[in-house]
């Protein structure tokens, strides 16, 4: 449970740094940047496991499926280092 409660109160940091408006506009789009990132990797790495399947053909309407998947996973692994990148900011 405590994990859980880690977890969210770094979401509450990041999303409260920048709604922020004394936080530099520097960090803002450091931040916006890094969780744009990490929701393409997730996104390209599902849709390469998706066509590393070589046992069965899948339908682009799948291909998407599992990049909106990759998305909420980059989503949300994005705060285990984005809290630590505004930490050593300030």
């Amino acid at each position: 449970m405590d994990s859980i409660d880690t977890y969210f109160r770094e979401v509450y940091y990041i999303v409260t740094t920048i709604s922020d408006p004394e936080t530099p506009l520097a960090l803002k789009n450091t931040l916006k940047r890094d969780l744009l990132k990490t929701m393409v990797i997730g996104s390209s790495v599902m849709v390469f496991l998706r066509y590393g399947n070589h046992l069965r053909y899948y339908i682009f309407k799948d291909y998407v499926k599992a990049g909106l998947f990759g998305f909420g996973l980059g989503l949300a692994y994005s705060p285990y280092y984005l809290g630590k990148k505004i930490d050593s900011h300030k």
